[in-house]
């Protein structure tokens, strides 16, 4: 999975490195992950949580989620 910042819900301008995780278990759509995008993009403008994925251990691009998710 990666995880990404946006400054907007759709084409947005990313905010954030992009975080990679591997291997993150999901079970019926649920699945937990710790994210650190640092103190840097938390700038008091809304956020918007990208979520990509592919099954794991493909070379396959990634694919986005839609919709992102607004980070209150």
């Amino acid at each position: 999975m990666q995880f990404a910042l946006r400054d907007q819900a759709t084409a947005g301008n990313p905010v954030s490195t992009v975080l990679r995780l591997n291997n993150v278990g999901v079970t019926n759509g649920i699945f937990q992950a710790t994210l650190d995008f640092g103190t840097n993009v938390w700038n008091g403008a809304a956020r918007w949580l990208g979520i990509s994925v592919r099954n794991a251990g493909s070379q396959a691009a990634f694919t986005l989620l839609v919709p992102s998710q607004q980070v209150p």
